[in-house]
């Protein structure tokens, strides 16, 4: 394997062990580091979730051998910022169920490093750190896959499996948890509510696709199929997230006859060929106070006409954006609530920003009818084999004239594509889609009316 092929596999595989550059050094001079008392605690808090025996990481690190033998590797990818994978910015917004490390973690790690990875006292193992992963109140019922799923494309295979809807009246989904069925080779969920006028479309990708479920790639559809469905994203599932309630009271409604679409990436560098039936765990309520929904933030233009959001090849920090009040949105008017009352605004209460391989940078922000602009969520460094929706601890208030606003820098360089370790690295011109060699800009968003 050459290097490029070694940092790829590092980077998607997931070296869970550092996140931002360092601020200082510890109180600790760094001879007085240890590995048990200062460094393992850390390890095992914000590392093992991935990286160990059976987990999705290409090494465990476990152990002060298995840590100290990488030594110079965590290093590297700490001061590189690409590890553990949580892509938002700090200090931007507080998010809910943040696993990324600290200043002060990061400096830690990198100055027991620095004075040789002392082992210390086992005797003197530091307490462990305490980080809320969230976790469902209750499960009512679990949907899994319909039967086990081999992999069989290298380095990744997207897969969507169809799961029928178990309930024969309106309910509400009021919380998700992903259970995914093998740790090795699954590296993360993404679920879709598909309301019953659509399951034909999905149930034609189903029946003509060899094997469990369909080949799928950005969003739901069949792979570079050019048919587009409508779905709503709930949300989904990485390594280290155990799943949430939604907030209290609030709701998404289902209507019976609908389909659960589950779509599963599996990374096939880890292990050998292994079959998988993940499935998904949840709760529900047959009313609730506020009904809630999932809206996507994009230009409709771009979904209709994909050279409306083109990007050239050859051209780096090609940036494309979309801002619009909620009512002037025609996004908007399709996933909201037919009686949901809008007039006092809404509230945003989480956000799974969304882009392909070709994307650097995705920002969302509300600009305010006084003028100013509020950045609430930021991803500096896009990458795409690390999506998650993100949660914020307070909703983020919109009032009616304000503008959502989301924008992504892309870069169509011959470079960013072999980082995406794309085989063709020769660019080629590339519009908004569902396809591998496409891309997208958007924010998918929980919503609530205030």
């Amino acid at each position: 394997m050459d290097g490029r092929g070694i940092a790829w596999l590092l980077v998607s595989a997931g070296l869970m062990v550092g996140c931002s550059e360092p601020a200082g050094t510890p109180d600790e001079t760094p001879e007085a580091l240890t590995y048990f008392r200062d460094v393992k605690p850390i390890i095992d808090a914000k590392c093992r979730g991935c990286h160990e025996p059976d987990g999705i990481g290409p090494f465990s690190l476990t152990s002060h051998d298995e840590v100290s033998s990488i030594a110079a590797l965590v290093d590297q990818v700490i001061a590189e910022g690409t590890m553990p994978p949580w892509l938002a910015a700090p200090g931007v917004r507080p998010l809910r169920y943040d696993t990324s490390l600290s200043e002060d973690e990061v400096a830690t790690v990198r100055a027991w490093i620095a004075a040789e990875a002392p082992a210390g006292d086992p005797e003197q193992e530091g307490p462990p750190l305490q980080v809320d992963r969230g976790g469902l109140s209750r499960v009512d019922a679990e949907l899994a896959m319909p039967e086990a799923y081999t992999p069989t494309l290298v380095p990744d295979d997207y897969r969507c499996f169809p799961v029928e809807w178990p309930f024969d009246e309106t309910v509400f989904v009021t919380g998700t948890a992903g259970v995914p069925g093998n740790p090795l080779i699954v590296h993360h969920h993404a679920y879709y509510l598909i309301p019953p006028a659509s399951r034909a479309t999905i149930e034609g990708f189903d029946e003509d696709s060899e094997g469990p479920g369909y080949p799928c790639y950005g969003g739901p559809s069949l792979t570079d199929s050019g048919v587009s469905v409508l779905a709503s994203s709930i949300g989904g599932w990485a390594p280290g997230s155990e799943g949430a309630d939604y907030p209290a009271g609030t709701g998404l409604r289902v209507e019976p006859g609908s389909l659960l679409l589950l779509q599963v990436h599996y990374n096939t560098l880890a292990a050998q060929a292994q079959p998988d039936v993940s499935r998904l765990a949840l709760s529900v309520e047959s009313q609730v106070d506020i009904e809630a929904f999932y809206t996507p933030w994009l230009d409709l233009e771009w979904a209709i006409d994909g050279e409306a959001m083109r990007i050239p090849a050859g051209e780096a920090g090609v940036h494309h954006w979309y801002s619009a009040t909620f009512d002037e949105a025609a996004i908007a008017a399709i996933y909201r609530p037919a009686d949901a009352d809008l007039s006092r605004g809404l509230f945003i209460h989480s956000s799974y920003l969304h882009m392909h391989q070709l994307g650097r940078t995705i920002h969302l922000s509300i600009e305010r009818e006084d003028g100013t602009t509020e950045r609430v969520l930021e991803f500096p460094r896009w990458d795409f084999n690390w999506q998650r929706e993100h949660l914020f601890e307070e909703p983020v208030p919109v009032s009616p004239g304000d503008r959502i606003r989301v924008d992504c820098w892309f870069d169509n360089t011959a470079e960013q594509l072999a980082r995406a370790g794309r085989e063709n690295t020769t660019p080629v011109d590339v519009g908004f889609g569902e396809g591998t060699v496409d891309e997208m800009c958007v924010s998918f968003m929980y919503m609530t009316p205030q």
